[in-house]
């Protein structure tokens, strides 16, 4: 039987998880034109694109908190399982990368160690301003803003209309 959906989820959604696909597209896209635009083949912009977006979504894994075990223990350092948990994903995809089978399976080209590491630190780069943004906090209050103006806004209309707020 499933569970009864949060009834945050909505805010949830609008306050983390459209902001930060909005921002990786707007740098992977630019990086995806860029390349395209520097010669490169479209398969070749095509890994690009999923190397820094994977790399992106990967540094995102810093947003998780780290949940107890069953017996409410942390047995390594919260840092320390997602520093792990990053590094076991980064090393995944590198393998993916690096490997005839993996690139094949996925549709990727294989990419030059300097190129993978300016994405890598690009993604790097990106997920500490995210992170920096996410503690400010600022894109969650314009968000709550948001939210708060759509639902007096509803209100205002449900009223006008004739129907209960």
């Amino acid at each position: 039987e499933p569970r009864p959906t949060r009834p945050n989820l909505l805010r949830h959604t609008l306050r983390i998880s459209i902001p930060v696909s909005l921002a990786v597209t707007v740098v992977a896209l630019p990086i995806y034109a860029v390349s395209l635009a520097n010669g490169a083949s479209p398969e070749v912009a095509r890994t690009i694109l999923t190397t820094v977006s994977s790399f992106m979504g990967i540094g995102l894994l810093a947003l998780i908190p780290v949940a107890a075990d069953t017996e409410g223990r942390i047995r390594m350092p919260g840092w320390g399982r997602t520093l792990l948990l990053i590094t076991t994903m980064v090393v995944a995809y590198l393998a993916v990368l690096s490997t005839d089978a993996g690139r094949s399976f996925f549709g990727l080209t294989p990419l030059s160690v300097e190129t993978v590491a300016v994405l890598g630190l690009v993604a790097v780069i990106w997920t500490l301003a995210v992170l920096l943004i996410r503690r400010t906090g600022l894109v969650q209050r314009a968000v709550d803003e948001l939210i708060a103006f759509w639902k007096r806004t509803s209100s205002v209309l449900r009223a006008e209309r004739g129907r209960p707020a």
